[in-house]
């Protein structure tokens, strides 16, 4: 297909970034015990939002996401499905955010880098290269209304996280719904 005749059949979900989640850097859980890659996102429940810069979801520096208690509503009232909502006590109004549902992107089409492949744990040290996107030609997602992840964790170290994808009525309902604080990239076929 011819560049700029590409066909548009997702969005990624970008966000503007907000303090550490863990500040304490490898002694946070959900690393690997060997390498101290991510492999598992685990809130800290002493988290404190700081409100002021705040929108309506964000993404802290270590690669956690961060939700309104409008984002929530908005997602409950749509009723996707394998969403994560964890409150944070110390921001009551205020949620970890996770969607465990994988969307199947194509890395070789994009181009995406891999680098350092761990045995220990099945993660890289760094993944680059996550936008644009291109569909996988085995992701069985056929509607266009979802909130997904990717399969791998984008980034480096311990700011590593999977992307959030979108479909096009998603997108629609996000921006009727007035939530704020995003910003999106394409996701090609």
């Amino acid at each position: 297909m011819e560049k700029g005749k590409e066909i548009i059949v997702a969005k990624i979900l970008f966000c503007y970034d907000t303090p550490h989640m863990w500040e304490n850097g490898t002694n946070r859980p959900g690393l690997c015990p060997v390498c101290h890659n991510v492999i598992e996102q685990i809130p800290n429940m002493d988290y404190i939002v700081r409100k002021n810069r705040y929108r309506d979801i964000a993404v802290t520096y270590d690669g956690f996401f961060v939700v309104s208690q409008k984002f929530k509503a908005f997602c409950d009232e749509n009723k996707f499905d394998s969403l994560e909502f964890v409150q944070l006590p110390k921001s009551p109004s205020y949620y970890f955010f996770a969607p465990h549902k994988i969307y199947e992107l194509d890395y070789i089409r994009r181009g995406t880098e891999f680098k350092g492949y761990h045995e220990c744990c099945g993660r890289f040290d760094s993944i680059a290269g996550c936008s644009p996107a291109y569909k996988h030609i085995n992701n069985n997602i056929k509607n266009d209304d979802f909130i997904c992840r990717s399969d791998v964790f984008f980034g480096s170290d311990l700011n590593a996280a999977p992307i959030i994808i979108i479909g096009m009525r998603t997108l629609e309902k996000i921006k009727s719904y007035g939530l704020s604080g995003m910003y999106f990239k394409n996701v090609y076929l």
